[in-house]
């Protein structure tokens, strides 16, 4: 897999690019967890908590999004267990209807933590090597990012995204000016990260993150 190793953030933007992360991952696990007392303006209780957990954050819509839309760029982000479901499996070959000339275009995330509800996934069972050739055989040129120390991981983010957009914009300039004559292939990021990232490193005693369910 590709990995572009520029560091493009400077100081002053790594640390707005820092709090807007952490802006959303907490607005993220409120969604997910909370009923109630989202900003924490009260002591946290048990009656503020779900009880239980359904679902994922999925991906319906992204391809949709970008075709007869050709100033779009959609980026979709897939959990690696989300990608082992039927839908989501199959519409890893929607590239296939993707024209450069008239549609935008889809930059897919994978976040490849390791595990899903019920144990370790499918694609985190096998090598670089091997996942490369998968997405190859989609028709997919894959950029890796991969890191567990925030400020590493938003300079190699930044840097490959930087990278995946001018290549979505090359493929696109050259169809609009010469022609649509091969279909092209598309750039997709495949994110490494620990499973729980930024959560509590232990509850209870327990060590959470980077451990299996």
């Amino acid at each position: 897999m590709n990995r572009v190793k520029k560091k493009p953030l400077g100081v002053t933007l790594l640390k707005k690019m820092d709090a807007y992360w952490r802006a959303a991952n907490y607005l993220s696990v409120g969604q997910i967890y909370l009923y109630d007392n989202p900003l924490l303006k009260k002591p946290l209780k048990r009656e503020h908590i779900k009880p239980r957990l359904l679902g994922h954050w999925g991906t319906a819509h992204a391809y949709g999004a970008a075709f007869d839309n050709p100033d779009l760029i959609v980026a979709c982000v897939v959990g690696d267990g989300e990608a082992e479901t039927g839908p989501l499996a199959a519409s890893w070959h929607s590239n296939k209807f993707l024209h450069p000339v008239r549609d935008g275009a889809v930059l897919p995330i994978l976040h490849l933590n390791g595990y899903k509800i019920a144990g370790p996934t499918v694609l985190a069972r096998i090598s670089d090597e091997e996942l490369d050739a998968l997405f190859s055989g989609y028709g997919y040129k894959a950029y890796l990012g991969e890191g567990g120390e925030p400020e590493a991981v938003h300079q190699q983010m930044a840097a490959t995204l930087d990278a995946a957009i001018a290549e979505i914009k090359s493929i696109q300039r050259s169809a609009r000016m010469k022609g649509f004559r091969t279909r092209p292939r598309w750039p997709m990021i495949v994110l490494r990260t620990p499973k729980g990232w930024t959560g509590p490193k232990t509850v209870g005693g327990k060590a959470v993150e980077n451990t299996r369910p």
